[in-house]
């Protein structure tokens, strides 16, 4: 019988990343803050960024996501 993993998934279970999980929350609470402090950030979503075929929208969305 296998044992089930933990909660938090397979990085818990890497020794050598035991802080991963961690560190991607809290980088992904600070891009909320950041987002959250920009105004009029909804109409700025499809604005384009210096990467083609990228807008805001999606380069937040891949930071997130």
């Amino acid at each position: 019988m296998q044992t089930p993993p933990p909660a938090c998934g397979p990085v818990c279970a890497r020794p050598e990343l035991p802080d991963l999980y961690t560190s991607l929350c809290n980088a992904a609470a600070e891009t909320v803050r950041v987002v959250q402090g920009i105004e009029d950030a909804p109409a700025m979503l499809g604005a384009p960024t210096p990467s083609a075929g990228w807008d805001l929208r999606t380069v937040v969305n891949h930071v997130i996501l």
